[in-house]
């Protein structure tokens, strides 16, 4: 099943960053009703939830952190307004070339780089297919900083989960023992904790 999800960088990494273009019209609109795909707790407490056959104004994905690409657009096009907008964030892997884990397991930047091309072929495919409109797609960078307040040793650990066959036991105590230790790790290595998204921005008719 074709997806986003990377298994040397946990999607949940992503679940406080907000997509700008979406954020602007939740407070432009009055009462918008919101599609959240993926795990996004940026997003404002709203009133409406999920009811079979109803269309959203909004719809924003975190396809970092779905299982299922497909399975996400499909949604977005079925339950999204005709005159809805969608907003879609993930990771851009070729500018994480050096993200930490990828020096510690150096197999996981191959697997993960096969994962985001095959995602990223099957994302270009459905937006090829003309059902939603995409207006702007820009890739941005993100401090370190933007970790701040998030534990990492936990965050991997709970993704550890979802990569078994990838994430052995001795590579999850590298993985701790870096963060452990990750101002001297990084200072002895090549590596980084910068983050580079790519932004999808779009609507659901012209």
């Amino acid at each position: 099943m074709t997806s986003l999800r990377l298994a040397g960088i946990p999607g949940d990494l992503l679940v406080n960053y907000p997509h700008q273009e979406i954020s602007y019209c939740i407070g432009k609109k009055k009462s918008p009703s919101v599609l959240d795909l993926g795990n996004n707790r940026w997003l404002p407490p709203i009133g409406d939830s999920h009811v079979k056959s109803k269309k959203f104004d909004l719809a924003v994905a975190n396809l970092a952190s779905m299982p299922s690409l497909f399975n996400c657009l499909n949604q977005i096009t079925q339950e999204l307004d005709a005159s809805g907008y969608f907003g879609l964030i993930f990771f851009h892997l070729p500018r994480m070339q050096d993200w930490f884990v990828y020096e510690l397991e150096d197999s996981l930047r191959e697997i993960d780089q096969r994962i985001w091309e095959e995602g990223c072929k099957s994302l270009d495919q459905f937006l090829g297919e003309g059902e939603i409109q995409v207006v702007e797609r820009e890739i941005i960078q993100i401090s370190p900083n933007f970790l701040e307040n998030t534990d990492l040793v936990s965050l991997f650990e709970r993704h550890h989960d979802s990569f078994a066959d990838c994430l052995d036991e001795l590579v999850l105590d590298k993985i701790k023992y870096a963060l452990h230790n990750v101002e001297d790790f990084l200072e002895s290595s090549n590596s980084n904790l910068d983050l580079f998204i790519e932004s999808i921005f779009g609507v659901k008719e012209w």
